[in-house]
C-alpha cells in the first residue's frame, strides 16, 4: 500500500469499526450532516450490503455516486453525474468522475467485500485528491493511511436507560416495570443490541 498525499492532520480515509448494531451507519449519518458544509460536490452514500460479489464493488459505488437518491446532502448534486462511457473500467470511471470533486464518499458495511473495498478506496485516493472516505465495517479495511474509529456497543444498563427514554419519547406513557427491565438484561446477555431493540419494538409498539 502507498501513502496518500494530505494537508497536516487531515486523514482522508476514515473508518467506524464495530460489530453489528453498534450504530456505525447512524455516525456516519451524522459526520456527513457535520461535514456537509465544506463539501462543495456533497457527501454521497454507498451501501454494499447488497453486493455479493467482489467484484460489483466499483460498480456499485459509481452507481452511487451517479444517482441522485443515493445523495445525502450537497449544493448542486443535480448536475453530478457517472460517468457515461461504458466501455471504461468501474474504477476508471469513479476515478474520472471524482477526481476534480471535493466530495465525502460513504461506503456502508464493507466486512463482506473488505478487499475489494480496499482495493477501491487505495485507487481513489491515490487519483482523487479532493475525495474523503469514511466507511463502516467490522473490521478494517487495511488501506496505509487508515484512521481507526472502534464503535462499541453501549453498556447494558445504559442501553435500557436508552430503550426506556426513546420509548416514552415515541409512545407517551411508555415505561418498562422491573420484570421487563431484567427480562432484557438477560435477553442483552445472551444476543445482541439489535436483536433485543427489535424485540421490544415489535412487544410494546404491535
Amino acid at each position: 500500500h502507498r501513502d496518500h498525499p494530505r494537508g497536516p492532520g487531515r486523514r482522508r480515509l476514515v473508518t467506524l469499526l464495530g460489530p453489528g448494531g453498534a450504530g456505525k451507519t447512524r455516525l456516519s449519518q451524522e459526520a456527513a450532516d457535520t461535514l456537509r458544509r465544506n463539501l462543495p460536490d456533497g457527501v454521497w452514500l454507498a451501501e454494499l450490503a447488497p453486493v455479493d460479489d467482489p467484484d460489483a464493488v466499483p460498480e456499485a459505488v459509481l452507481t452511487a455516486v451517479g444517482a441522485r437518491e443515493t445523495v445525502l446532502y450537497g449544493a448542486g448534486a443535480e448536475s453530478m453525474r457517472a460517468v457515461t462511457d461504458r466501455h471504461a473500467e468501474p474504477v476508471e470511471r469513479l476515478a474520472e468522475h471524482c477526481g476534480p470533486r471535493r466530495m465525502l464518499l460513504i461506503l456502508d458495511n464493507c466486512e463482506h467485500v473488505v478487499e475489494a473495498a480496499a482495493h477501491l478506496v487505495e485507487a481513489l485516493l491515490e487519483r482523487c485528491p479532493g475525495l474523503t472516505v469514511l466507511a463502516t465495517s467490522r473490521e478494517p479495511l487495511g488501506v496505509r493511511g487508515e484512521l481507526l474509529r472502534p464503535v462499541e456497543p453501549l453498556p447494558e444498563p445504559v442501553a435500557l436507560r436508552l430503550l426506556a427514554d426513546r420509548g416514552a419519547a415515541a409512545r407517551p406513557g411508555f415505561y418498562i416495570d422491573s420484570e421487563q427491565f431484567f427480562s432484557c438484561f438477560f435477553f442483552l446477555k445472551k444476543k445482541t443490541y439489535k436483536y433485543c431493540f427489535i424485540f421490544f419494538f415489535f412487544f410494546f409498539f404491535f
